[in-house]
């Protein structure tokens, strides 16, 4: 080995070290602030301990950010939690790579920030009640959730883990109210508006919940069926497969399963018999989900399930 090598080992060491010292002081500090998280004297000593930690990267001083916004959070009319955020922000980015300067107007920013989530956590602990009042009031929301005013990555996390929590709750909610009122308009469309959410925004993980999702779709399926000239409700049934949880999700086979047993008992087979194939065709290329259409043989196999449930 090179003696440069060795130089460079021992710095990596180095820094590794003084970093994991440079944690454990962290939370140190933040566990002597949060024990107390509203007292003036706690906090001139947690400031002091801050502005003399060093070793600390842009995402291990984040850590000190986000939790200090959470005391704004809970006490967002406390000045003393205020005055916190702004000499911690100042910290904070400060010690950003580049650095960044703390002012009055991002203080404003998280001021307006805390105001924002604390409204949206309690829309989504309304949703819970499953009230028609609280349900309408949340969906109002659904036109206010872009945060592209904030640019500090701490809040916008933030902002983006509620508002993944608020279309989980809301999409659930919704769901129910579709499987109990499969035509109403009103919520057909919310349900549009819910899913371009979902699918368009990265960060949001959560899905719809499978389970409800399904019922709503046999809800809805039943509808159709029994109305099969009416092609506003199948389009939105076809949009509703289609937007409907993958893998791991909505039971594809479940569902053609029930709209062949739907077909097999109803008296206008004639004309539901390209929605069986719609279903079908749309069940066999989530099966095939790397080719994402169905193979020839399936298509001969939904030939032979509608053969078998012909009526003489």
């Amino acid at each position: 080995m090179k003696p440069s090598d060795v130089v460079g080992w021992i710095y990596i060491g180095a820094s590794v070290y003084f970093g994991a010292e440079a944690c454990d002081k962290r939370d140190k500090l933040l566990e002597y602030l949060e024990a107390d998280s509203l007292n003036p004297k706690i906090h001139k000593d947690f400031l002091t301990g801050l502005n003399k930690l060093k070793g600390l990267d842009n995402r291990k001083s984040a850590l000190v950010y986000s939790r200090v916004l959470e005391i704004l959070i809970n006490n967002p009319d406390n000045p003393q939690a205020t005055n916190l955020v702004y000499k911690t922000g100042q910290w904070y980015f400060k010690s950003q790579t580049p650095t960044k300067v703390y002012t009055l107007d991002d203080l404003f920013k998280i001021q307006t920030f805390a105001t924002k989530k604390r409204e949206l956590d309690g829309i989504i602990t309304k949703l819970e009640n499953y009230s028609e009042e609280d349900f309408l009031q949340a969906s109002k929301w659904i036109n206010h959730l872009d945060f592209t005013e904030f640019e500090d990555d701490v809040v916008k996390s933030k902002l983006i883990t509620s508002k993944d929590e608020f279309i989980e709750k809301l999409s659930t909610s919704l769901l129910r109210r579709l499987t109990e009122q499969p035509t109403n308009s009103e919520l057909q469309s919310l349900l549009k508006t819910t899913m371009t959410l979902i699918r368009q925004d990265l960060a949001l993980f959560q899905k719809p919940d499978p389970s409800y999702y399904e019922a709503f779709l046999i809800s809805f399926l039943n509808h159709v069926v029994n109305n099969p000239r009416n092609k506003t409700h199948k389009e939105f049934l076809m949009y509703s497969l289609e937007k409907a949880p993958g893998i791991g999700g909505v039971n594809s086979l479940n569902i053609y399963n029930t709209v062949l047993d739907l077909f097999e008992n109803s008296s206008s087979q004639k004309d539901i018999r390209v929605l069986v194939l719609d279903i079908g065709r749309w069940h066999f290329s989530r099966k095939n989900w790397i080719r994402q259409s169905p193979k020839p043989e399936d298509e001969q196999q939904m030939q032979n399930d509608i053969l078998m449930r012909l009526k003489s």
